[in-house]
């Protein structure tokens, strides 16, 4: 019965929720002064900024920001709503073997509610890892937490539930993943604040990415530090 209404659920957000799309702006760029640094964000709907209106309010503006107070950052954006792990694999092998210092991923969400297997999702991530350390000379590679659905408000129950207990076993999956792959992992530490989202609800708002950006910033530069 809980499944059936969580079905019905998930249906009406589809119909209901506002659409946002991608923002706009570059998706590479330089900026800075200092040693170089070459940056990659790489994974799906929120590593791609959906919830503001242009990539200088998303992540891919706050992160290079803060990265070039110390540094003259080369950036890349190979992100894209909808994206799998599977999907971003792909993205990522189209990509020019060019190497990056700095990796941060968002991939993760879309396979918890897609209903890929856990070890599918696990074994695609484990690959995304090992083309960033082979084919790109990747140094840092930050992996940011699934989604907490379980504190979104705007999901209604047993949905909520459902969903979020999923993405709470695949986050708890990457956890052990960047342990064994000796990945860095970043949590999501914002509030569950309705007001730190996008209109939908669902995607990160402005003061969100911020936050985030602030808090791999931090995780960056530590990594960073001889």
């Amino acid at each position: 019965m809980k499944s059936a209404l969580a079905l019905l659920q998930g249906a009406w957000l589809y119909a209901t929720r506002p659409r946002l799309q991608e923002p706009t702006g570059p998706r590479e760029g330089t900026l800075g002064h200092g040693p170089d640094l070459r940056l990659l964000i790489l994974g799906d709907s929120a590593a791609a900024g959906v919830g503001v209106a242009t990539q200088n309010d998303a992540l891919a503006g706050h992160l290079p920001r803060s990265l070039a107070q110390d540094h003259t950052v080369y950036w890349r954006l190979a992100a894209r709503c909808g994206a799998t792990t599977a999907s971003t694999l792909k993205r990522l092998q189209a990509l020019p073997a060019e190497p990056f210092d700095v990796v941060l991923m968002a991939v993760g969400i879309n396979d918890a509610k897609n209903g890929v297997a856990k070890n599918t999702y696990r074994n695609n991530y484990r690959t995304i890892i090992k083309t960033l350390r082979t084919r790109h000379s990747a140094g840092i590679i930050l992996c940011t937490a699934l989604p907490p659905v379980l504190s979104f408000p705007t999901v209604p129950e047993p949905l909520r539930s459902i969903m979020g207990t999923r993405a709470s076993e695949f986050d708890i999956a990457l956890q052990e993943l960047c342990i064994e792959m000796g990945t860095d992992y970043l949590p999501h530490d914002a509030p569950p604040d309705p007001k730190m989202l996008a209109a939908d609800g669902l995607h990160p708002g402005a003061p969100y990415y911020r936050l985030w950006a602030d808090a791999a910033a931090t995780q960056i530069k530590k990594a960073l530090t001889p």
